[in-house]
This record gives C-alpha cells, structure tokens and sequence, in this order.
C-alpha cells in the first residue's frame, strides 16, 4: 500500500505555503489573542465558525476587521470534521500546500511553525509525511505531551491531536477528507492511522511548541498515584466511546496493540467519573449508546 506515497515528491515548507485553519465554537475572550500569533507565522488564516452565538460572532468580526484573517460561518453547528474539511477545500482551492490545524483554546508559541520546520527539513522521508504534530503542555496538568529523548527532532506517532498538526495536501489528496460522520472526536486519530496504513509518515516535533488544554482536567490523588479526569459532557463522552469503537474495528489488524491500549485507557475513564465527576450518570448512559452505536456503525443519531 506504499505506492501512493511513493509516487508524491517532497515539496519544501515556507510560510506563504501554510494556510491556518481555526475551528471555532463560542471561543472565549482571549481568543483575538491567540488569533493573532497564528496569523504571524503563516501565509494566511481562515477562521471556520460553527455557529457561535451573537456575542461570539461580533468578536470574531472584529478580531478580523483589519487583518487578513479570513472568516466562514457556517448556517448551523457541523463538528470538527466537517468544519476541517470546509477550510481543506478553500485551501486547495488557493493553491496552498500545507494547512496548519488549530483548535480555538491552544495557545501557539510564536515559533511554533519554525519548530515544524525544523522537524520537517530534519525527516528523511519527507515525500511520505502525512501530518506533523507539535508537542505541546498539558495546560491541566502542566506535563509534556511527549519527553521522548532521542536524538533526532522528530518523533514517529501512532497518532497526534488536531492542533497545532501540519497536513500535507498532497497526502490529503490520496488519503481522502477527514471522516465528517465522526463529528468531533478521533477525526484527527482516524486520519493519522488512515494514513499509517497507506504507508505515509505521522510525526511530531520533539521541542514544545504550544499550550493545549485536553478538556478541563483535574488531577486526583488515589493512594500514591495521581489520575486524571478530563470532565467532558456526556456528548463528548457519547462521540469518545462511538467513534473509538468504530476506529477499533476498521484498524485493529494494523494497530492492535495501540487500540486497545486506547479502549483500556477509555474504559479507565469511566471508573474516574463513577467516582469524581458530576453528571456521572448521564456520562455513562451516553457512552453506554455509544458503545452500541460504536459497534454498529450507526452515525445518525442526534445526540443533546
């Protein structure tokens, strides 16, 4: 399954390269901030919206007034997957070659694209990288994603989250769009095994290049270890199990050990919230559904 790899040549990355795309969803105030050290380290921004409320919206207008930011509203909420895609197309439709991934709470560092570089320029097979991930702080818990302590600039990933993640266009030409039924989560793990699978590279840098918060996590100490819960809303706990396991099933014979491990820290998950978190009752009856959903396939259910 290499051959489509191997058909794609290498392409340099430059600055006037890179589109930033931002997904957003009532970002907060501090949002224009963030905004603004994207947009100085790339060739242009496309903020996506998925239908803020008015308050959200007149701030992101503003934000944007005089800058070169652009802005796509969509009609109504679409998820991430979807949104990602929308500003995927713009960006091809502009003749860019990379897009740099972000969601509307991580905090970039000002040479966040010049670390992808770095890696990037390091890597020897550069005609087969997918997705370049940055490392990053763990805002709740203040520790590094990855400490790897090798040598190179580069880590190889089973996966990386969405933001802060470069994505060759190339790649997502032979790869195919980011899954839209999967609406929020595991859209970026999906496509990083998709193209694992189709012989294509997933890295991530090994400096630290930004802050991103992984839902709103909590330590707890339980005897002499501390364990970590992330507080998602039974939505997201719904759209964590379903897509989980249907990513299981589509990957478990390129990736056993790797999903299961995913499945065993997931089901983890649920006793930390039987035990710490509110609503725990709603979480697990909607993991419960998406458990069912999950092995089913079924993705047209409407969740509130």
């Amino acid at each position: 399954m290499c051959g489509v790899g191997d058909t794609m040549k290498s392409r340099t990355l430059q600055q006037n390269q890179v589109l930033a795309i931002v997904v957003t969803y009532n970002p907060d105030e501090q949002f224009p901030e963030r905004l603004k050290v994207i947009a100085g380290q790339v060739g242009a921004v496309l903020v996506v919206d998925n239908r803020s409320n008015e308050a959200a919206v007149a701030m992101l207008q503003r934000a944007t007034a005089e800058s070169f930011v652009q802005l796509n509203f969509n009609v109504e909420h679409l998820g991430v997957a979807t949104a990602l895609n929308i500003g995927i197309r713009h960006a091809l439709a502009a003749d860019f070659s990379w897009v740099l991934l972000f969601d509307q709470d991580t905090m970039p560092g000002t040479e966040l694209l010049a670390g992808i570089q770095r890696t990037y320029e390091a890597f020897p097979g550069k005609e087969k990288v997918a997705v370049i991930g940055a490392n990053y702080i763990d805002a709740g818990t203040g520790q590094p994603r990855s400490t790897s302590k090798n040598d190179n600039p580069w880590i190889e990933r089973h996966a990386v989250i969405t933001s802060g993640s470069l994505v060759s266009l190339d790649a997502y030409q032979a790869l195919g769009p980011f899954r839209d039924e999967y609406f929020i989560d595991s859209v970026d793990l999906e496509y990083c095994l998709r193209a694992r699978v189709r012989g294509f590279h997933v890295i991530m840098t090994r400096d630290i290049l930004m802050v991103h918060d992984v839902g709103r996590t909590v330590l707890h100490q339980i005897g002499w270890k501390k364990a970590g819960t992330s507080n998602h809303n039974r939505i997201r706990r719904y759209y964590m199990m379903r897509n989980h396991i249907d990513m299981t099933k589509r990957y478990l014979w390129k990736e056993p050990a790797w999903l299961l491990h995913g499945l065993w820290t997931l089901l983890k998950s649920l006793v930390l919230i039987c035990i710490f978190e509110e609503g725990r009752f709603g979480k697990l009856k909607y993991a419960a559904i998406g458990l069912a959903d999950g092995l089913r396939s079924r993705f047209d259910r409407q969740v509130a």
